[in-house]
């Protein structure tokens, strides 16, 4: 309070106000949107003239599923979303699909007409133009074609002949490469080099008669004459033609007898086959062997040639030499040709390309000539080809603007195929009359066209733009789906369908409940910090010097009171009153233990608005002056719980004291003030009407509590703690039964060795780092002191401290916690003991059954049918380790009943077949829940139905001021809208399953819930126990120590100084630990005697000293400090302790 800056408290305070403001609205703003939510989904839609409830409209979608789901629009239930088409179009819209099948993709599309492109002739010419051009532009671009002189008329005109004139000289080059005669080479040269000797003009002289010859010849080529070989060289048959060319006789008087052989070879002789006929006929028969015989006289004539110019020699002897030589002089001419063309050509080729250096070459390599025909070639098509680029591009322009799948085909073909050289001219031909044949037959579509175009327009403008391009797409099979005869059923569905989506907010109010809790604990956090800060300020301005002054006082007095055992403790006491009450009316809240009421506040009465008593089932009427001091008091307490007891104190002497000192009390008060009643026990008389059960419970997991549960407060416990990953541990109940295990009095040997031996595992398992441990003695305390003398020797107190070790009976427990708890239920088959029947009994059990946490161990040695009947507590405390959740199988048929709607009876029916533990209709408080689910580990789920008859738009608020109130208690709800579970019923319980298992809730039903994963079961057999030598073996005999003492060291004389340190428990009355402690009597122990061992225990945790308490064993208490001198050995000295050589300190 000294250290508070005032001023940096209230900017604080200032800041934390605006941050409320702020979160409050964004709480608003969340509010509203889930209102907003729950409105779309609650109220009723009007579709038309219609008004639907979700709820009926879900189940009309779901109902007709698989109708509608054919139109992809999102229609929404607005009057803009009406049908703007009626049947008749529908009608003629399938015809038109129908007939237009593919073609329907036209819908829309330009295109050109017929007229517009040229004919087929046309177009062939620009294709070869083209293609000659590509062909001729390649060897532009490789650089393989010369330049022309220039680009005049005249040399064009020249490049033309060149052309002509080297398909000349190609083709006689042709014809000498196939006449295979040697000789053309030779003669070729010859004539190169401008050979003219007389040889050579007498072959030409020659030649000259052999073609004349062979002209004659063509007369008898067309009237062939057939004659006996060789007559033409017979003198005197050669007369006798004569005679008959003549009209002669053929021999005259002279072939009146004889000339039979020359007379028969005139019959052989036949013109067309047939005898000549008169002088005419053998005067064609005369020339004709006239012609044989001077074939003969110039094959003679070659043949004298022939060797001159390495010629072929001719058969001399026969006609046909003749026709030979004039075949090799044919030979001859073209030879001459080729030497003639090829001077020519070099000329012109110079004329036209001057620049090209491979002129004189043409007459060596014919690939210099096929390159300059290339060249004069690229360069006249160039110049005929200029306006063939034109006309393809006028072709182009045409389908500019055009569109649809044959425009796209001629916009093809005039890119890819008109003049590619690699096409024929009659594919391409053949290619054009197709495509023209096809866009004559699509032409022709267009009324059907049309027809689609208007229909589809409006469905589109019906808000279907996808339905209306689904339209425009080909039909695919033979019916129609896409317009059927319910179209408008289905177009009712699909609006109501998008509508429902619409409105299906499962995810975002998912994602808004998430938001508002993260809001909500912001702003709980921000209440918090102002409400401290506002506290200490307001602290800090009341508190005067004067009070200031007071509060130091009391603290000094408090401090120097000590044990309250010195002289001067009892003015130190008195300081502290005077202190305390000039210090009370800035000290808003005192809390203290009920000794210190008396010796610190002062004795006025009504001087606090309000005292509380924890714990008041253990407090008896010594909490009097705290009462005294009240003007209203809260009383809070269990009477399930351990009372006080007043053991050893005679009946008779207690109704003497009540009648002398109680005489006048009120007569229904006077029972509930003797010494073994409790606060509580009276208040709960005085205040019957008023009394309030405390239902929550936040300490042990469902499993653990089940039991208090069931067996003590009839099912009305409330579990609310949701373990942590780290916290939680499974299984959390773990049943032990040793075999081997008996009882010795009021002990157990092997049991105890079990769960030492278990401990010691525990604490060695990285697992339990932090976990603190506890051992209850269900018989007594003698157990629970083995167990702790055992631990001690075994673990030692730095282990013990770590994972607060401690061990006793019921009592030692009771307002106390402990992660793990073993039960130690003594009780063996050699000794049961009697059953236990007593409420003291029940009590204790329950205290003992409701310490764990996270786990609780029962060590047995008995087994069911070793109890009797009567001992209940015991044989349902085994029971419960078998079936912590014990589940009635016709619970299902029986809790559906409970279902107040169809909706929650589907969802209850869903989860239970699922084998989910389902309640319906949970009452918490004055609310209901429609439905919980339960799983292992205390988790559990609400979940409601909202949509329904129950819950309306109008029950929406309070529906929402329902869950905000259990979620502060600790509930998580899920929420689902019938009409989206109607619709998408698989998907709202997946989402649901998935969060029953981020829950960690699984199926445990009917089946289930017994022998759950809740229960582990061991059955152990321990070895033989040796008993650990005690600290104090030899103290019997040693004169030094102190005689036996009935103080011992207690769990709440540990508590009282928040000391941790192992304790050792006594069967004794434990003090209230909150709020406000009644000051011992003389009954109980002196609360000098207390706050000694408080000290003692203290000081060594501090130092580090183990403390061994055999004072029930005749022994002393010894603290383990071998050293006897030093500033340690004289503290322990101050505390009363002595020294003894090689042992330590005691004390008594």
């Amino acid at each position: 309070m000294q250290s508070l800056d005032r001023s940096a408290t209230a900017r604080a305070i200032n800041h934390l106000e605006e941050s409320i403001d702020a979160l409050h609205g964004k709480l608003s703003s969340i509010d509203h949107k889930i209102s907003g939510w729950a409105k779309k989904n609650l109220a009723k839609v009007r579709l038309d003239t219609e008004e639907i409830n979700p709820q009926d409209a879900a189940r009309e979608v779901v109902e007709n599923c698989g109708q509608y789901e054919w139109i992809p629009d999102a229609l929404g239930v607005e009057p803009d979303y009406a049908p703007q088409f009626s049947d008749s179009d529908i009608v003629r819209l399938r015809e038109a699909r129908r007939k237009l099948c593919q073609d329907i993709d036209y819908r829309g599309a330009v295109l050109p007409q017929l007229i517009e492109f040229p004919d087929s002739k046309a177009l062939l010419e620009v294709h070869q133009d083209l293609s000659q051009f590509h062909i001729l532009k390649e060897g532009v671009e490789n650089g393989d074609v010369p330049a022309l002189a220039d680009s005049s008329q005249e040399t064009l005109t020249v490049a033309q002949r060149l052309i002509t004139h080297i398909a000349n000289l190609q083709h006689l080059r042709d014809e000498l490469l196939q006449a295979h005669r040697p000789w053309t080479v030779l003669m070729r040269e010859r004539l190169r080099l401008g050979s003219t000797n007389d040889l050579l003009q007498m072959l030409e002289s020659l030649g000259a008669e052999l073609v004349q010859i062979l002209e004659a010849r063509k007369a008898f080529i067309e009237r062939p004459v057939a004659a006996p070989a060789g007559v033409e060289m017979d003198g005197e048959f050669m007369e006798a033609v004569d005679n008959l060319a003549n009209g002669k006789g053929a021999f005259g008087l002279k072939g009146l007898f004889g000339k039979t052989e020359q007379k028969r070879r005139l019959e052989s002789v036949k013109v067309l086959g047939v005898k000549p006929d008169g002088a005419e006929g053998w005067s064609h028969v005369k020339s004709y062997l006239e012609l044989l015989a001077l074939l003969r006289e110039l094959a003679l004539r070659w043949n004298t040639l022939a060797p001159e110019f390495h010629l072929d020699v001719v058969p001399g002897d026969k006609p046909e030499g003749g026709l030979a030589a004039a075949k090799g002089y044919s030979l001859y001419l073209k030879v001459k040709s080729v030497v003639t063309a090829e001077r020519e050509l070099s000329t012109a080729a110079s004329h036209v390309f001057p620049n090209w250096p491979h002129v004189r070459e043409l007459a060596d390599n014919p690939a210099r000539l096929s390159e300059l025909e290339k060249a004069l070639r690229h360069h006249l098509t160039k110049n005929r080809l200029a306006n063939v680029w034109a006309i393809k591009e006028r072709f182009q322009k045409v389908l500019e603007g055009r569109n649809g799948r044959i425009i796209e085909r001629i916009r093809q073909f005039l890119t890819s195929t008109l003049g590619n050289k690699s096409v024929e001219d009659s594919q391409m031909q053949a290619l054009w009359s197709d495509l023209m044949g096809e866009l004559v037959r699509v032409l022709g579509l267009g009324m059907y066209l049309e027809t689609v175009r208007e229909i589809c327009d409006k469905v589109e403008s019906s808000g279907a733009p996808k339905y209306a391009e689904a339209l425009s797409l080909p039909l695919e099979g033979t019916v129609d789906s896409l317009l059927p005869d319910n179209w408008r059923k289905a177009w009712r569905l699909r609006r109501l369908a998008t509508y429902l989506e619409s409105i299906d907010a499962q995810k975002e109010l998912t994602k808004l409940a998430k938001d508002r809790h993260e809001v909500e604990s912001d702003l709980a956090r921000a209440y918090r910090d102002i409400v401290i800060k506002r506290t200490w300020l307001q602290l800090a301005e009341n508190a005067s010097p004067s009070i200031r002054a007071a509060l130091q006082a009391y603290l000094n007095a408090i401090q120097k009171i000590g044990k309250g055992t010195g002289k001067r403790a009892v003015r130190y006491r008195q300081d502290a009153r005077m202190a305390a009450s000039l210090a009370n009316p800035a000290v808003p809240c005192w809390i203290m233990p009920h000794y210190r009421v008396s010796e610190s506040l002062p004795p006025e009465l009504g001087c606090f608005d309000l005292v509380v008593i924890d714990e008041a089932s253990q407090s008896d009427l010594t909490a009097l002056p705290a009462l005294l001091r009240a003007q209203k008091v809260l009383i809070v307490g269990d009477d399930k719980q351990v009372s006080p007891e007043w053991v050893g104190l005679e009946e008779e002497k207690v109704r003497s004291l009540m009648s002398r000192y109680l005489g006048d009390q009120v007569t229904t008060y006077r029972p509930q003030m003797s010494p073994e009643r409790s606060i509580y026990d009276l208040y709960k008389v005085v205040f019957a009407k008023s009394a309030v059960m405390l239902k929550e419970h936040f300490r042990c997991v469902g499993p653990i509590i089940e039991y208090s549960k069931r067996e003590f407060y009839n099912h009305e416990l409330r579990p609310l703690r949701i373990p942590k990953a780290s916290e939680r541990l499974d299984p959390p109940l773990i049943d032990v039964l040793v075999q081997d295990g008996y009882r010795k009095g009021d002990l157990n040997q092997p049991e105890a060795r079990f769960i030492v031996d278990e401990i010691k595992s525990l604490v060695e398992d990285p697992a339990m780092e932090g976990r603190s441990i506890g051992v209850v003695s269900l018989l007594a305390d003698k157990q629970a002191l083995l167990v702790w003398e055992r631990l001690t020797e075994e673990l030692g107190p730095e282990i013990m401290q770590r994972h607060r070790i401690a061990c006793g009976d019921a009592r030692t427990f009771q307002g106390k916690e402990r992660d793990v708890m073993f039960l130690s239920m003594v009780s063996a088959p050699n000794e049961k003991g009697t059953a236990l029947s007593r409420d003291t009994f029940a009590q204790r059990f329950n205290v003992a059954a409701s310490r764990a946490r996270d786990r609780m161990y029962l060590v047995r040695s008995v087994e069911l049918e070793h109890l009797s009947a009567a001992d209940h507590l015991r044989r349902r405390l085994i029971s419960h380790f078998s079936s912590p959740f014990a589940q009635d199988e016709m619970r299902v048929e029986d809790l559906r009943k409970l279902c107040e709607s169809p909706f929650e009876r589907e969802m209850y029916d869903a989860l239970t077949q699922r084998g989910y533990w389902v309640t319906p209709q949970v009452r918490v408080g004055q609310y209901r829940i429609d439905m919980v689910v339960e799983g292992h580990n205390d988790a559990r789920l609400a979940i409601e139905c909202d949509g329904d008859q129950y819950h309306g738009a109008d029950k929406w608020a309070n529906d929402m001021q329902r869950q905000r109130v259990l979620e502060r208690a600790g509930w998580v709800f899920w929420r689902c809208f019938a009409s989206a579970f109607i619709r998408r019923r698989n998907e709202m319980l997946d989402d649901l399953v998935k969060t029953l298992k981020e829950r960690g809730i699984e199926p445990i039903g009917a089946e289930g819930a017994p022998r759950s994963v809740h229960t582990e079961h061991r059955t152990v057999d321990t070895t033989a126990i040796q008993p650990a030598t005690s600290p104090d073996t030899e103290d019997e005999d040693n004169e030094e120590v102190a005689p036996a003492s009935s103080a011992a060291i207690t769990a709440t004389e540990a508590d009282l100084l928040d000391v941790e340190a192992p304790v050792i428990v006594q069967p004794k009355q434990e003090e209230p630990q909150v709020e406000m402690f009644r000051p011992r009597t003389e009954a109980t122990r002196s609360s000098s005697r207390t706050e000694w061992m408080a000290q003692v225990i203290k000081f060594c945790r501090s130092k580090n000293i183990k403390l061994v308490d055999n004072r029930e064993k005749k022994g002393a208490l010894w603290a383990h400090y071998l050293i006897q001198d030093g500033a340690i050995a004289n503290q322990l000295r101050e505390l009363g302790f002595k020294f003894v050589e090689g042992k330590g300190w005691w004390a008594k």
